[in-house]
């Protein structure tokens, strides 16, 4: 073959071999393109399609708890008449007792923060049951603080044992159960309380009584003073003093930390007991709110001078 014919045949291999490797490359270009802006979008490759998972039941809410937030003095819970004592951040459980002694007072939560309660001294507040809609609870004796917030339809329920109920959504109230009386103070919000198939709207800044199977009396402005007036009548022999006065309807009366009767009216007569050498007793009157008063009366070794009356104004503002 002639030099010249091996020359052209040379040329024409490198046009077909350019020739080859351009086609390659644009099959290259074309695989990218497709992978890149058909086959796997934006966003990243392609997935086959899998089956979509039936949609999660929500699980239902925790039901809320009664916590021990704060205490003082000695504080017990218990059931069955099994006691046992309370710390801080401990669970008081439904059917369970909350109790308190003298000097003492329990702080408790309701499902964390806007619903509060308080338990002062010598005071039972039995748990019910607790949803999201309502917390109830029993005062058996003693009195309860009652703090909660607005919240839906959430609803607290003290009952007592004389059948008195006061309910409320969102108010500050006390409560006081003393045995023979029921007394509900309001101090924010509206309180609902009931007894006897009755039911009055104890409103912010009145208190409304019970009596002890008897309905709901006409709630009334919470007194700002109360007068606590004690006479003396005939000495009885063994005795500190006999004593005869009145309070204000739905106080408490205690002598020498120990709760006395007092009637629906407010009225008491009571024989004091001689304490070994004591020289006088100590009469402590509280109202619903825990506003507490003291007056010490003097033991008498013999007959009282006439008009031996002793009035005392108690002005709850001080």
């Amino acid at each position: 073959m002639s030099p010249g014919t091996r020359k052209d045949g040379s040329g024409a291999g490198r046009l077909l071999a350019l020739s080859a490797v351009c086609l390659l490359a644009v099959a290259l270009l074309g695989l990218w393109t497709f992978r890149r802006f058909v086959a796997e979008p934006e966003g990243g490759p392609a997935l086959s399609p899998s089956p979509v998972p039936p949609v999660a039941q929500a699980a239902p809410s925790a039901k809320p708890e009664l916590v021990v937030t704060a205490l003082e003095g000695t504080v017990e819970r218990g059931a069955a008449g099994r006691w046992q004592p309370v710390r801080v951040g401990e669970v008081v459980a439904p059917e369970q007792t909350l109790r308190t002694a003298a000097r003492a007072h329990a702080e408790l939560s309701v499902g964390g923060e806007g619903a509060r309660l308080v338990l002062p001294e010598r005071s039972e507040l039995q748990v019910g049951g607790l949803t999201r809609a309502s917390h109830r609870f029993r005062l058996t004796r003693g009195r309860v603080q009652v703090d909660y917030a607005p919240e839906g339809a959430r609803e607290v329920r003290i009952e007592s044992d004389s059948g008195a109920v006061a309910q409320a959504s969102g108010a500050r109230f006390w409560m006081l159960a003393s045995g023979t009386v029921v007394a509900v103070a309001a101090e924010r919000g509206l309180v609902n309380l009931s007894a006897a198939g009755r039911e009055v709207q104890v409103r912010e800044g009145q208190q409304a009584v019970v009596v002890k199977g008897g309905a709901p009396q006409a709630p009334t402005a919470i007194p700002l003073d109360v007068l606590l007036s004690v006479a003396r009548t005939a000495q009885r022999s063994g005795a500190c003093a006999v004593v005869e006065g009145r309070v204000e309807p739905g106080s408490e009366l205690l002598v020498d930390g120990e709760p006395m009767a007092v009637v629906a009216d407010g009225r008491f007569r009571l024989t004091l007991p001689q304490r070994g050498s004591a020289r006088e007793a100590l009469l402590v009157v509280k109202d619903p709110r825990g506003k507490t008063r003291e007056q010490r009366i003097a033991c008498l070794t013999q007959a009282p001078e006439d008009d031996p009356t002793a009035s005392v104004r108690i002005d709850w503002t001080q």
